[in-house]
């Protein structure tokens, strides 16, 4: 899954992202054939992506959950050959989404979901091009948006719901 993430972030000229064992996990829960011919299903939600070095107290935290999981993993694995206790793998597949708590956060999730596009889906996906050109107009217009949003809902909930709403409707 790093090798995939690596390659995408790389050709798509982004940042790279870590794969966590909730990234992993989720490739199994994942629905890829959604509801329609340009729809790719409710998994790949940009919201299993916490941004790396967030400056938020509740991302720091969630790091920290997610650190604890891989070593809880690693250990487990030299301990008893790769087999995971149930409430490590309980707590690894009820795994929440992180929602981002500034503007900068909201960037970084679109940013390497479009990595994590690419890696599962190719990075010469039709979805995949369409996700890098909104995300590169979204970049234009950014200041102007993000003030348009702060002023209709609030600087705490719009990057929320930029972030659901770019994955709905990109």
């Amino acid at each position: 899954m790093q090798q995939a993430l690596d390659i995408a972030a790389k050709t798509l000229g982004l940042d790279f992202l870590v794969a966590l064992p909730t990234h992993i996990l989720d490739l199994d829960n994942w629905d890829f054939l959604g509801t329609s011919f340009d729809s790719i299903g409710t998994g790949l939600l940009p919201f299993c992506i916490v941004p790396p070095d967030a400056p938020s107290k509740q991302a720091k935290k969630v790091q920290a959950e997610l650190q604890e999981w891989v070593r809880q993993c690693d250990m487990s694995d030299e301990a008893i050959s790769g087999a995971i206790s149930s409430a490590n793998a309980k707590k690894l597949y009820n795994a929440k989404g992180y929602l981002p708590s500034d503007w900068s956060e909201a960037d970084t999730q679109l940013e390497l979901h479009t990595v994590l596009l690419g890696a599962i889906l190719g990075v010469g996906h039709s979805l995949v091009a369409a996700h890098c050109k909104a995300f590169a107009h979204n970049k234009r217009i950014r200041t102007r948006l993000q003030a348009a949003i702060n002023k209709k809902v609030g600087p705490k909930l719009g990057p929320a719901l930029m972030v659901l709403h770019f994955q709905l409707h990109h």
